[in-house]
């Protein structure tokens, strides 16, 4: 999954989701709620019940509705730093 297609995906969920306004994504594409944020914190560092050999990385997204557009929240990860996880290719 690449960046585009993860902010398509968010824009869906934020725009099914009308009270969430902050996803938890994980490199996978996997998408999570900020009250499930164990959820999305295990999925990254487990797989079939055993830890992954390389735990996946997560960020959140928030809405932004006056641009129209995701923004990436830079407290969890530098702009610079999503872009190197989230690459313009697919994984």
């Amino acid at each position: 999954m690449n960046k585009s297609e993860i902010n398509k995906k968010a824009n869906s969920l934020f725009n099914s989701i009308k009270d969430v306004d902050e996803l938890i994504a994980t490199e996978d594409g996997q998408f999570f709620t900020v009250k499930n944020k164990n959820a999305a914190e295990n999925h990254c560092r487990f797989i079939n019940g055993k830890t992954r050999e390389t735990p996946l990385k997560h960020f959140v997204i928030k809405r932004n509705e006056n641009r129209g557009k995701i923004v990436f929240d830079e407290d969890e990860y530098s702009e610079e730093k999503i872009n190197q996880i989230i690459e313009d290719d697919d994984y």
